[in-house]
């Protein structure tokens, strides 16, 4: 392995916002289970809701 070039780790890679990924699949599992989603998501699909024209 010596013959291979050392890694470079370019300069604008950001690492994944994990907090969001977890999120993410917290909902996912909720939502296959049948879970309860909780307030804040009952009153944002409220919300957006009311902003769709009929």
């Amino acid at each position: 392995m010596r013959h291979l070039p050392h890694p470079v780790q370019p300069m604008d890679e950001r690492r994944p916002d994990w907090a969001a990924l977890g999120h993410t699949i917290d909902y996912h599992l909720r939502l296959s289970l049948g879970g309860d989603l909780g307030a804040a998501v009952d009153h944002g699909i409220r919300l957006i809701g009311s902003l769709v024209p009929l």
